[in-house]
C-alpha cells in the first residue's frame, strides 16, 4: 500500500464513516478548495451508512414510519 492509498482511505473514512464536514476533511488533507474535492473524490456512497443515517433520522418516530410493503397493503385494502 502506498501513501496515496492511505491518504484516500483516511479521507473517505473521515468523510463517510465519521461524518466530518467536507471542509474539515479538506483541511486535514491540505486541500485549499473548501471541501469540493473531498466531496467529489472521497465520498463513496454506502448502502450500510445510508441505512444507518435513515434509522438515526427517524429514531423516536417509529409509529410514523412503516415498511413500504406494509404501507402498500394498507392503501390497497
Amino acid at each position: 500500500m502506498d501513501f496515496y492509498e492511505l491518504r484516500h482511505f483516511c479521507g473517505a473514512w473521515l468523510f463517510n464513516d465519521l461524518e466530518l464536514p467536507a471542509q474539515e476533511v479538506a483541511h486535514q488533507l491540505g486541500h485549499k478548495d473548501g471541501g469540493a474535492l473531498v466531496q467529489r473524490l472521497y465520498g463513496h456512497p454506502s448502502e450500510r451508512l445510508a441505512r444507518e443515517h435513515i434509522k438515526r433520522a427517524v429514531r423516536g418516530r417509529s409509529r410514523e414510519v412503516v415498511p413500504l410493503s406494509e404501507a402498500s397493503r394498507t392503501q390497497t385494502s
